[in-house]
């Protein structure tokens, strides 16, 4: 459920950052093109009106040039995506986010120039571009800032949380654990560690942390709790086989799974990399499903019902009678079943 909501914020992002960067081009183009030699300011209010049905897409010079503002949508999509804009900001840092940002924007500019050696657009100018750069760079970056600032709000009055579990009782799982507490904007609650008995389990029972359960009980405490992440901290080299059957566990139950690097071969899930304090970490989840494609489910399976219970209302109400008279208990069978939170 909290997948398929950041998916759907994702999307606003994505819908958001297309918006700002039409309207930037629009307003650089109302700005700067009033006083291009090339088209009076008559001419572009005219033309601006003549496509007023078309705002969005109001970044070209005709109605002819629908394809060339598609392709154009497409790639700036294509170029903010690639600058890691939509991916997890949890633990990035604010510069590294405005980083992205001021990316994404540069390479925008690029194209812009690109396609307008293709299509010859005048008003394409070093002014142009600078303004265009600047606007949709600012509006950009102040949103990201804006929702950063509202999600670390939330996090630290206990809202938008991810539940960890580490694997492993060393030195460096424990550092790893006071680390996440000290950072309770980042919304992450350590729920303990699970590990088997060895030399420095004494070691680690003096300190406040909670050892869950072993390694052979993971499994069944991962379907009787609520874990969102597993961090694996096991010297890999010596326990491989439990660290990668960890992740391929993980990967079953659609659980984020962090470690050093990507050696388990997952089959399904796709990974990302977050930084955090100077570290790579890869992050791996096992979601089939896309938020378009949770809509698009959604919608046809409340429309196919809604058309078979009316078109077998009749045919529900006898045998509902029917049930009635000739057996004991409910009309409708009810079981218990595993929902939000399992």
């Amino acid at each position: 459920m909290q997948e398929t909501k950041r998916r759907l914020l994702l999307s606003v992002y994505k819908m958001f950052d297309l918006c700002v960067v039409v309207l930037s081009f629009g307003l650089a183009m109302l700005l700067v093109g009033s006083e291009s030699p090339a088209h009076s300011l008559a001419e572009f209010l005219s033309m601006k009106v003549k496509l007023w049905n078309f705002v969005i897409f109001g970044v070209m010079l005709s109605a002819r040039a629908m394809p060339t503002r598609c392709f154009m949508l497409v790639v700036w999509h294509v170029l903010l995506s690639l600058c890691g804009l939509y991916e997890s900001k949890r633990l990035a840092t604010r510069r590294s986010e405005i980083t992205e940002v001021l990316r994404g924007t540069t390479l925008i500019c690029i194209s812009v120039i690109a396609v307008a050696r293709v299509v010859t657009i005048h008003m394409v100018t070093l002014a142009f571009l600078a303004l265009f750069w600047a606007v949709s760079s600012a509006c950009v970056v102040s949103a990201r800032l804006i929702v950063r600032r509202l999600l670390e709000y939330m996090r630290r009055r206990g809202r938008n949380l991810h539940y960890i579990l580490i694997l492993g009782t060393n030195q460096r799982a424990v550092a790893f654990a006071s680390r996440i507490e000290a950072r309770p904007e980042l919304g992450y609650r350590v729920l303990g560690f699970v590990d088997d008995d060895w030399e420095g389990t004494a070691g680690f029972l003096t300190t406040e942390y909670t050892l869950c359960c072993d390694v052979e009980g993971l499994s069944d405490y991962l379907r009787k709790n609520v874990v969102d992440e597993v961090a694996i901290y096991l010297p890999l080299r010596s326990f491989y086989e439990d660290a990668s059957r960890v992740a391929a566990l993980c990967e079953q139950h659609g659980i984020i799974t962090r470690f050093d690097s990507d050696i388990f071969d997952l089959k399904n899930a796709k990974p990302r990399t977050d930084n955090f304090d100077g570290e790579a970490h890869i992050a791996v989840c096992g979601h089939a499903l896309e938020a378009q494609s949770l809509l698009l489910k959604r919608i046809l399976d409340s429309a196919i019902s809604l058309f078979l219970l009316i078109f077998l209302a009749p045919l529900f109400f006898a045998v509902s009678v029917l049930i009635k008279f000739t057996s004991p208990g409910p009309v409708f069978f009810s079981q218990e079943r595993v929902g939000l939170n399992k």
